[in-house]
């Protein structure tokens, strides 16, 4: 393991969880003043995530000229008080008509929210019977990276399912993979339309 490596990564994560906390005390009386807009800018600067993947449009928006009530409202959607908006993570899910299964790589990330129980697994069986193939790890084989819908910012954020999204979006970045982010709605509502029948009915 290398070190170095492993420790500038302990102090990022420990950065991030100051300012996610920071974020929840602003908005805790459900305002933000100038001043409080102002010390999360000062806070990303000095840890220096700046150009970090998930960080980076909270913090454009906190630099440009929004009024405070819309920047109050990406803090929310930042913390997963309104996580069905995955505008300000920048998460860009592919828009796509069909989603193929048969020997396709699937990878599932996050809390589900609409799967029977809020059961994973139960999705990942349906996906298997459907002939995909399931992996715990984004790599260059991944053909689908299917998000929870039930995230909390600690989660999600720089956890293990944070990282596997910014390594998805490094590799669509890179243009050398088949890859496609989707929302678990959208996997849930394809699979549906494969049985003809709501899950829930299961």
């Amino acid at each position: 393991m290398n070190t170095e490596r492993f420790n500038a990564q302990r102090v990022q994560d420990r950065c991030i969880d100051e300012f996610i906390g920071m974020c929840q005390g602003v908005i805790a009386d459900n305002e933000i003043n100038e001043a409080e807009k102002n010390m999360l800018i000062k806070k990303i600067r000095e840890c220096k995530l700046e150009l970090h993947t998930l960080i980076n449009p909270l913090y454009s928006y906190l630099i440009s000229n929004n009024s405070l009530d819309d920047i109050k409202t990406e803090i929310e959607n930042f913390l997963g008080l309104n996580f069905e908006s995955y505008q300000v993570m920048q998460i860009p899910l592919d828009d796509i008509d069909e989603i193929n299964l048969e020997n396709k790589h699937f990878v599932l990330t996050g809390t589900f929210c609409n799967a029977k129980k809020n059961d994973r697994s139960f999705i990942k069986n349906l996906l298997s019977e459907l002939g995909a193939i399931n992996d715990k790890n984004v790599t260059m084989k991944t053909n689908y990276l299917v998000i929870g819908e039930c995230g909390k910012t600690k989660d999600w954020l720089h956890s293990n399912s944070g990282r596997k999204i910014e390594y998805a979006l490094k590799l669509k970045k890179d243009g050398n993979t088949d890859l496609h982010i989707i929302s678990e709605s959208q996997l849930i509502r394809f699979v549906e339309k494969i049985y003809n029948k709501s899950l829930d009915d299961e």
